[in-house]
């Protein structure tokens, strides 16, 4: 008798035990279960949060890109803006503060009878006569200058490195070639001829927004100056 009890105490301690490890070992692999399910969800969370983040960085670039085109550029001719010209051209000035023997140089033109042309075609053929003649420039020039306009019908060129003679070069075969172009409007042609100044400074200077001012007047003047002999030309 002893002995059978010994023997059933002996079963149920040896049961105890044998549930105790079975529970010990379901709590743990189902720990470890749990754990690798948090671990897939995390990191489809996380990859969520990357593709998230990935998109808001790119519409955040494509935002920064459209304000900064917005600000610096003109809408009609996808040129440079005035403001943002100046700027440009104020980089150029204080590079010719460090560089010695060097030049810069600007171009700004005006449509000859831009106003008798909107007046007599409407304003759609003068916003593309305006279009015509920024895609011009921009392809009569080198990669190096830089291609704005300045207002409405004035359109500025900076060229770096370029003296009053390579300047005039390049102004003389804008205007030449101008004035032989044809623009297609509506199957109607259009013809259109251009005015030019010119102003030119060597290094090595003293950057004030005064001596600026007064290059950009200069070349002004000169183009003044053509209009009033009739236009079709450039002054230096």
């Amino acid at each position: 008798m002893n002995v059978f009890i010994l023997t059933e105490i002996c079963f149920s301690v040896v049961s105890l035990i044998i549930f105790f490890i079975a529970d010990l070992l379901l709590i743990f692999i189902g720990g470890y279960l749990f754990s690798k399910y948090q671990n897939v969800l995390l990191r489809k969370n996380l990859n969520k949060i990357k593709e998230i983040l990935s998109d808001r960085t790119k519409e955040l670039q494509d935002y920064k890109g459209a304000l900064a085109k917005l600000i610096n550029y003109d809408p009609l001719t996808g040129l440079r803006n005035r403001s943002s010209l100046f700027e440009l051209l104020e980089l150029e000035f204080r590079r010719l503060e460090r560089v010695e023997n060097t030049y810069i140089s600007i171009l700004i033109f005006d449509i000859d009878n831009f106003k008798d042309i909107n007046h007599g075609y409407g304003p759609k053929v003068g916003d593309e006569i305006l279009r015509f003649f920024g895609k011009f420039l921009t392809n009569n020039l080198r990669k190096l200058d830089i291609v704005g306009r300045l207002g409405e019908d004035e359109f500025l060129a900076i060229l770096p490195t370029t003296d009053i003679d390579g300047a005039r070069i390049a102004a003389e075969k804008i205007r030449s070639k101008i004035s032989k172009s044809i623009l297609k409007y509506e199957k109607e042609p259009i013809s259109f001829t251009i005015s030019g100044g010119i102003a030119s400074i060597k290094s090595k200077i003293r950057f004030s927004s005064t001596l600026m001012d007064k290059f950009v007047k200069e070349a002004e003047k000169k183009l003044k100056l053509a209009k009033e002999e009739g236009g079709n030309k450039i002054k230096w």
